[in-house]
């Protein structure tokens, strides 16, 4: 659904006082970042922050000192240093996020968003920040994944402010809603597979005389594909998005192109009224 999240705390003893280590991780197990927090007697404070591109290449790093960043240092994919960029008030971030966003320029509203939680995660806009990235990724991206997880992040890591309650609010609003919809259409395509199968298996002598097909799936970060027996059945879009340059909409099946990838275009969607674009064996072609 997401990616792997591994936390792992290491204290160090330094003089009379220790190092915590916190580090996530990808979906294959590669690191994904390292925060590295300094714990006193009088205190926890973030001192150091590391991040790494899937390949395994430092992305950049960062050194704070009460809760701002002192220094950064940045990398491009294949290691090559580039020039540390300037570092924004936590107001232009904000501002400079909800412009983008008016402009449909989703990526680069993200992006000023997460910089904002990343400089300044005390500032009083760090929440506000965090739980406009959820209302983004909610109805501008229609990615109801990554939306609740940004709501968790306003739960888990700014409680207590007026963003708190109403992130928890959202969470419950689409998983009734919106993912419980989303639920009962997945299962509607899979009772009809079956059905497929059923009328095919009555009409052939030689078939096994089976009443359903053995259907499994498994989530992706974009997809879940739907494996029938051994074989891939299909790909099935869990948001709004593009596939291979062609916009694709939340719900929209494809067929499978190899065993870990859909086709190119759509076939038909879950949420159809019509849902005749499929077989057993698989989506239609069209």
């Amino acid at each position: 659904m997401k990616k792997t999240l591994l936390t792992l705390f290491l204290l160090i003893s330094i003089g009379l006082s220790q190092q915590i280590i916190h580090t996530e991780t990808y979906e294959d197990g590669n690191i994904k970042s390292i925060t590295y927090h300094k714990k006193s007697r009088t205190g926890i404070e973030k001192v150091k922050y590391e991040e790494y591109y899937e390949n395994g290449q430092k992305k950049w790093e960062g050194t704070y000192k009460d809760g701002k960043v002192i220094e950064r240092t940045e990398w491009d994919s294949d290691g090559k240093k580039r020039l540390t960029p300037t570092i924004k008030s936590a107001d232009e971030y904000f501002s400079t996020a909800e412009i983008e966003r008016n402009t449909k320029n989703i990526k680069e509203s993200l992006e000023n968003l997460d910089n904002l939680i990343k400089y300044y995660p005390e500032h009083a806009l760090a929440p506000q920040a965090q739980y406009l990235m959820g209302d983004i990724y909610m109805n501008d991206l229609r990615d109801f994944d990554s939306a609740i997880a940004a709501y968790v992040n306003v739960v888990n890591n700014f409680s207590g402010t007026n963003q708190e309650a109403e992130a928890q609010f959202m969470i419950g609003y689409i998983y009734a809603n919106i993912l419980g919809d989303f639920d009962k259409a997945m299962d509607r395509l899979v009772e009809n597979i079956h059905k497929d199968y059923q009328g095919w298996s009555s009409r052939i002598e030689y078939s096994s005389g089976a009443e359903k097909v053995d259907i499994t799936t498994k989530v992706g970060r974009k997809f879940i594909k739907i494996i029938r027996d051994t074989s891939v059945w299909g790909f099935v879009a869990k948001a709004d998005g593009t596939h291979m340059g062609v916009p694709m909409k939340m719900g929209d099946v494809l067929k499978a192109a190899s065993y870990n990838a859909p086709a190119k275009h759509t076939r038909g969607n879950i949420f159809d009224n019509k849902q005749d674009y499929f077989r057993w064996t698989g989506p239609d072609y069209r």
